[in-house]
């Protein structure tokens, strides 16, 4: 992904985060994504990045309103569900 793409989607998702008030998900719902991300095959295991959005999945899963970047999402975030 080029790096301009990356910050472009970073400051999109923050933002999104940010306005709704930093909403964060439960132990449990974090380690599903992780475990979905993990065996998805956009996912970078060496950086722990997506190759779809960059970015890393160990924080942005962590997001209340974060979704995985995937066509169709593979996970979805709080208030989308």
């Amino acid at each position: 992904m080029k790096f301009k793409k990356l910050v472009k989607q970073f400051i999109k998702d923050s933002a999104t985060y940010v306005k709704a008030g930093f909403p964060t998900i439960t132990k449990e719902e974090y380690v599903k994504r992780l475990e979905t991300c993990e065996a998805c095959p956009n996912f970078n295991h060496v950086h722990r990045r997506c190759d779809l959005c960059g970015c890393y999945m160990d924080h942005k899963a962590k997001w209340g309103t974060a979704e995985c970047p995937d066509k169709p999402p593979r996970w979805l975030g709080i208030k989308k569900k």
